[in-house]
């Protein structure tokens, strides 16, 4: 594979959308989408949860075979940004919580390999974004935690969750909002692969060398023999109605 075309960045900005998120070129049919929020550990604000919609939603057209997501920073990402949290009703978080699981479940149901390149903190909806990725790469230090059922009785992604590591896991993570190292995720399976940065992108380079080795080989066949039909057809309705029984009286 090409350095010069793996190590290309394009870090204008996205769409029109601003700097938030930097897409890397990885090859002719890999990309990198990086959350550029270092100052915020990467938590997700609408805005930067829109200018990810509209980056992978562009990689469902342009080719990309493979997706690489990644944080900029100390730490993967932090979740929900609850830096004004004070100040927004509980219709704005459930209308932010949607858009998140909107983002997730493009993830999810792509048709393309996803990568989620983990370091430092991968909080709440931070977790859930790994969680929904095909690969999951981890390297020592990492946290990963749920917290969004105590905190707000979301339970967000969860289903996502248990077809990972299982009902019984993911109903204790998510009830006790625990926080797991990188030795337990990978006991679990929560994290896929545990390695150094120097080995994440030694296996990303001959990950995305064997896909296009596959040419042009429909993807959407194997995504559905190990996943099944409508594996997340009932998420976005779950989120709904945990948000409604929140707030109810």
């Amino acid at each position: 594979m090409d350095a010069v075309i793996w190590m290309r960045a394009l870090t204008g900005p996205l769409d029109g959308t601003g700097d938030m998120v930097v897409r890397t070129t990885l090859s002719l049919s890999a990309c990198e989408i990086r959350l550029s929020r270092p100052d915020r550990a990467n938590a997700l604000s609408p805005t930067l949860v829109e200018t990810l919609m509209r980056a992978v939603t562009r990689a469902y057209s342009d080719g990309t075979r493979l997706l690489v997501l990644r944080g900029e920073g100390r730490n993967f990402c932090a979740g929900f940004d609850q830096s004004d949290a004070a100040t927004i009703d509980h219709l704005e978080i459930s209308a932010r919580t949607m858009q998140i699981e909107a983002l997730l479940q493009l993830l999810w149901q792509a048709p393309f390999v996803t990568v989620a390149r983990v370091h430092g903190a991968a909080f709440g909806a931070g977790a859930d974004l790994v969680a929904a990725c095909d690969y999951r790469l981890g390297t020592d230090g990492i946290r990963m935690a749920f917290p969004g059922f105590r905190k707000f009785g979301v339970t967000l992604g969860t289903r996502r969750l248990a077809t990972l590591i299982g009902s019984d896991r993911a109903f204790d993570l998510v009830l006790r909002g625990r926080t797991v190292d990188a030795e337990e995720a990978i006991s679990m399976r929560l994290l896929t692969h545990r390695l150094n940065d120097e080995g994440a992108t030694a296996f990303i380079r001959q990950l995305a060398s064997e896909i296009e080795e596959l040419g042009t080989r429909p993807f959407a066949a194997l995504r559905e023999a190990t996943r099944g039909e409508g594996a997340a057809a009932g998420d976005l309705s779950r989120v709904v109605r945990s948000i409604g029984e929140v707030n109810s009286p």
